[in-house]
């Protein structure tokens, strides 16, 4: 295996490898490997001081090893505060930081992402639904990105760590199953693996399947996302011949949210009229006879923007224009559009479920505004009736480990 590593980092001989580099067992192996066998490496290390002198002790870890390599070294401080989701906002920051080094020399992003963070990421992505993209998991290559240990297993580099008698820092908080990757790695995967030993052989195979599927469905739903960018429109012949798989990479290259696409898929069975409301670059996709026409925001007013903010609690007061969710029972991404005929909703302190047109009926709405009511939905669940109705099948409670909060912002400020 560690054969197959090598040869594949052979085709990064000439270029800068910036190595994502946190202290920790996997990216220290990593370092290691890539400087024993003569890549030109840059160690970057991101402090988010947020474990105090642990922080401070990983951040020295690296600099000792870039000083015993004589490799260059860069750290990036993450001083802001950091509300709600810590893991999503450190994610974010760090990459963003290695894309800003790795473009000064136009070098590659090496991660130490291993077979066992791929398991675990497979069965997140399966829980959420993800579709193809999703299982396809984490590739090897993507763009400057590299991660060349995706079929090593953490023991292995476990092993190689203590051959070499590396020294390494341990990060207590990935012992906490606070959060929903732990968990799978601490407690589901184990499981899992009782009944079946060869788990991530398998996860490996699937995820070999989806990339190659993926890649295909990528390059075929390229052109005809191109053709509808450039055109604003697609024929209906053409859209009625896409399979669900290829229409949903079409809905993906459009950078549409998941939670819309079974309605973008009603617009096979329809004639023309039917509208669909999206987000941006476009507002309104309609069937317009034998066309299905991408309507963008200077053809038509916009809607307000849902904003979508990670907290750490549960405010004290509430007020009726936002609502706090927990986004582990939300399936697919959240968007907003106008309520429609036959649309429901749970509400809290309600035994059963309500037509929407009945909660804006009950709030005596005026015929002429009752069309500009927006609901706030996922694939499945109505969520929220904008400051009517709020729905209890995602409702955040208190002691919930992650928390959304749900606004919306006028689109002209």
């Amino acid at each position: 295996m560690w054969e197959q590593v090598l040869i594949f980092m052979e085709q990064y001989r000439h270029q800068t490898i910036y190595v994502g580099c946190s202290g920790g067992v996997d990216s220290i192996v990593l370092a290691h490997f890539l400087h024993a066998h003569q890549f030109r490496i840059h160690l970057l290390h991101v402090n988010y001081h947020q474990r105090g002198s642990e922080s401070d002790a990983d951040m020295e870890l690296v600099k000792t090893v870039a000083q015993q390599y004589s490799v260059p070294f860069s750290v990036k401080h993450y001083t802001r505060q950091l509300n709600g989701n810590f893991q999503e906002n450190a994610r974010v920051f760090r990459y963003a930081f290695f894309d800003e080094m790795a473009l000064q020399t136009d070098g590659v992003i090496a991660l130490a992402h291993h077979a066992d963070d791929q398991t675990e990421t497979f069965f997140m992505h399966l829980m959420r639904q993800s579709g193809i993209p999703g299982l396809a998991c984490m590739p090897e290559k993507r763009e400057r990105i590299v991660r060349p240990f995706l079929h090593l297993s953490k023991e292995e580099l476990y092993q190689y760590a203590i051959n070499n008698q590396l020294v390494w820092r341990e990060d207590l908080s990935n012992q906490s199953t606070r959060y929903l990757r732990n968990k799978w790695r601490l407690e589901y995967i184990p499981l899992m693996k009782k009944t079946v030993p060869d788990l991530q052989v398998s996860v490996e195979v699937l995820v070999h399947a989806f990339q190659q599927t993926q890649r295909r469905l990528e390059q075929n739903m390229h052109p005809v996302s191109a053709e509808v960018f450039t055109t604003g429109k697609l024929t209906k012949e053409a859209f009625q011949s896409l399979s669900d798989e290829e229409a949903f990479e079409l809905w993906r290259q459009l950078k549409q949210p998941s939670g819309l696409f079974p309605r973008f898929l009603e617009l096979k069975q329809y004639t023309k009229g039917k509208y669909i409301e999206v987000n941006y670059p476009f507002t309104r996709i309609i069937h317009e006879g034998k066309y299905i026409v991408f309507v963008t925001e200077q053809q038509q007013t916009l809607l307000p923007r849902l904003i979508i903010t990670p907290v750490a609690q549960l405010p004290r007061v509430f007020s009726k224009t936002e609502v706090y969710l927990n986004p582990e029972k939300v399936s697919g991404d959240l968007v907003l559009r106008n309520w429609e005929q036959g649309d429901r909703i749970s509400p809290i302190g309600v035994s059963g479920s309500q037509l929407v047109s009945q909660v804006i009926k009950d709030a005596k709405i005026p015929s002429a505004e009752r069309k500009k009511v927006l609901v706030v939905c996922d694939a499945k669940t109505i969520h929220w009736v904008v400051n009517l109705k709020i729905g209890k099948a995602a409702i955040s409670k208190p002691g919930d480990p992650r928390i959304i909060k749900i606004e919306l912002q006028d689109p002209t400020n």
